[in-house]
């Protein structure tokens, strides 16, 4: 029987451990990390289905919210680190 990650669309060992969240390292990293994304770990998990339904809810929130600040109905993104500035 081939190893997993031989299994998984021929990736090596390394391509397949880059997206591995270990509880340590999940508590030292900011909640926009995107391993943390619900998505990507049903992806990976094999959920096909959770994984698609997960990305449509998750792009239909951004969608509506870039609709309401297009409306004026929310504030403008400010960025907490970068100012914007022009050349």
């Amino acid at each position: 029987m081939p190893d997993r990650f031989e299994h998984q669309y021929f990736f090596t060992h390394f391509a397949i451990s880059l997206n591995n969240l270990p509880d340590k390292l999940a508590r030292m990293l900011p909640p926009s990390d995107s391993r943390f994304r619900p998505d990507l770990r049903a992806y990976e998990e094999g959920k096909m289905e959770e994984a698609a339904t997960e990305k449509f809810r998750l792009e239909e929130k951004q969608r509506a919210t870039r609709k309401l600040r297009e409306l004026g109905k929310l504030p403008e993104f400010e960025s907490k680190y970068f100012t914007k500035e022009f050349d």
